[in-house]
């Protein structure tokens, strides 16, 4: 069905692929009711005790949506760790920019960014060699881009 990431059957793809999504909903269903009642009797029970916690460790096995969160606690902190996020940002000054640098009334080659070591007029060779670099590091970061270029 699937050569190197590319669909070589479509219709026959799409087939399985509607059927994963339909088990996928009918599984998700049965198990958010599952949990939920699981969810509700043990707070039920442990409600009654101040020395017990909602979901003790050894019933959250059987809670399916905990290692869910973690999950998704863990891949949301990776990658949008504060700490990484200023690093980068304190080493790399430009490197969360939104937009382009402003144009200049002056000068129109000039970057605006008051501290960085780009903020003096560069020549066209440099600017042509810093714009080939970053090319060859998109290119060399994202391999599928290769065959547009």
């Amino acid at each position: 069905l699937v050569d190197q990431g590319e669909i070589t059957y479509p219709a026959v793809f799409s087939l399985f692929w509607f059927i994963q999504l339909f088990l996928n909903c009918i599984i998700g269903m049965s198990l958010a009711i599952a949990r939920s009642f699981v969810v509700v009797t043990v707070s039920a029970v442990s409600c009654c005790f101040v020395d017990f916690t909602v979901m003790p460790e050894c019933l959250v096995s059987l809670d399916t949506g905990y290692y869910s969160l973690l999950t998704t606690a863990y891949t949301h902190h990776s990658s949008s760790n504060p700490v990484k996020l200023a690093g980068i940002t304190v080493l790399w000054r430009t490197a969360h920019r939104v937009y382009g640098p402003c144009a200049s009334r002056d000068d129109k080659w000039r970057d605006y960014f008051k501290g960085s070591p780009e903020s003096t007029v560069c020549s066209l060779s440099y600017r042509r060699a810093r714009a080939r670099f970053r090319l060859a590091i998109t290119l060399h970061n994202n391999p599928g881009l290769k065959q547009y270029r």
